[in-house]
This record gives structure tokens, C-alpha cells and sequence, in this order.
């Protein structure tokens, strides 16, 4: 039993990686530039590697909106942790369409999704059910949130708060600008912005190095808890 545990607290924390894995070029740009990266890491000795993709088109109806999807895997020795978000751009405003979420390691299989098209409401849904939670404000979900804050490294925010929907609750995330330092990309060195979300409620640390230059595309990452780390960086990044 002892075994299990420690596997299904492995896939708690990867699930927390995974969905850190998304930032998304050009916020400000007529279409913007579909990609894919790859990141890689070490957590409890085993080699994790996470891919993550992005694509943006014209919205047909409405030729001043864009239709985008975000989507990463992560992968391990234990399983696949897949999500994917859709959203709509426009005039610079990221409003948040749908969510979902796949989740197979070792002996636990779930998954989850939201729905966020109903006005005043969204409805998540898990193995429990369909849950509608009303909203007063817009939301985003635990990957679209992050293409705002790629969009606040290219904008030079000092302060990044962001409303969102995740595991059937809201929550704000607030992340502080911390700095910045130079990574070698694509054989180039790359200004990188860290933005720092701090949850003394519950131990937690969550840095996020972001590179405007490279339209905000995240370059890694590092999770605190309990004073125990985890990270991923980028190890291939490529543009369509």
C-alpha cells in the first residue's frame, strides 16, 4: 500500500506541472503563430517530458475574433496526464470556452471538463457529475489563464491577478514580477521574466520564466512545496 501511495502523490504533483505547461505567442498579432515545445525534468528519480501545442485561426462568424487551442501531455514512467483548453481573442480579451482534462497513471483514471459558453454560470463536470457554479465575472481555466500571463511578460506587468476555474472552484491567482535572467534557446540568448505566485496558506511556491522576445512562450518552470522542488525547462521550441 505503501507503493500506491507514493504513486498516486506523484501523479498529484505532475498534474500541477502539467498544468502550469501552457503560455501562448503573439497576444497582440492579427493570427497568432501556432507552435509546439517540448520541457523535461526529473521528479522522485523518474524522467518526465511534457509537449505542449498551440494554433490560432480567424473566427469565420466574426473575422475580429480569434479561435485558439492549447493543449499539453505530459508523460512519465507511471502514465499521461493530457488537457486542453479552447478560447476565444479579441481586441486583446481572452475569454475562455471549454476545458478538458485526462488523467491515466498507474491505477487511477480520471478526467474532467468545463464548459464555460452559458451565461452567468459554467458547468464542470467530473465523475461526481455536472456541477453548474455561478460566476459575476469572466474566468479562464487552468490552461487559457496562462496566455494572459505570457501576454503580462510582453506588457511589462509588475502585478498579474487572474480569476479561474479549476477542480469545480474558483480561485485568483496572483503572480509578482521577480526579475530577470538570460537563457540559451534555439542556440540564441534569451531575456527571461520570472513571475512568482507565493501561497503562504499552503506552503506553496510557483515560478514561472516566461521570454517577451519569444512572444511570452514560457521557458520553465519550478514548484515548492513543503520545501521539497520540481521543475521543467524548455528543450525544444519550434514555430509554424
Amino acid at each position: 500500500m505503501g507503493k500506491q501511495r507514493n504513486h498516486l502523490v506523484l501523479s498529484c504533483k505532475l498534474l500541477l506541472l502539467s498544468g502550469l505547461l501552457v503560455s501562448a505567442p503573439g497576444i497582440n498579432a492579427a493570427v497568432p503563430q501556432s507552435y509546439e515545445a517540448t520541457y523535461t525534468g526529473r521528479y522522485s528519480g523518474l524522467d518526465i517530458t511534457a509537449t505542449r501545442r498551440f494554433s490560432c485561426e480567424l473566427d469565420e462568424a466574426a473575422t475580429s475574433t480569434r479561435s485558439c487551442k492549447l493543449s499539453t501531455i505530459l508523460e512519465a514512467a507511471l502514465g499521461t496526464i493530457s488537457e486542453e483548453s479552447l478560447f476565444h481573442l479579441e481586441d486583446g480579451t481572452i475569454t475562455a470556452h471549454s476545458y478538458h482534462y485526462d488523467q491515466r497513471f498507474f491505477l487511477s483514471k480520471r478526467s474532467r471538463s468545463i464548459d464555460f459558453t452559458t451565461p452567468g454560470t459554467v458547468l464542470y463536470e467530473d465523475r461526481h457529475g455536472v456541477n453548474n457554479i455561478p460566476i459575476d465575472e469572466p474566468y479562464l481555466d487552468n490552461l487559457s489563464y496562462q496566455y494572459a500571463l505570457s501576454a503580462a511578460s510582453i506588457n511589462g506587468d509588475e502585478v498579474v491577478e487572474i480569476p479561474i476555474i479549476r477542480r469545480g472552484k474558483s480561485d485568483l491567482l496572483r503572480f509578482v514580477r521577480e526579475g530577470t535572467s538570460e537563457q540559451q534557446i534555439n542556440d540564441e540568448t534569451i531575456t527571461t521574466v520570472l513571475f512568482v505566485q507565493r501561497r503562504e496558506d499552503k506552503d506553496k511556491t510557483i515560478e514561472v520564466w516566461l521570454a517577451p522576445s519569444l512572444a511570452g512562450v514560457m521557458t520553465g518552470i519550478r514548484y515548492t512545496e513543503d520545501g521539497s522542488s520540481y521543475s521543467l525547462n524548455l528543450s525544444s521550441l519550434k514555430f509554424d
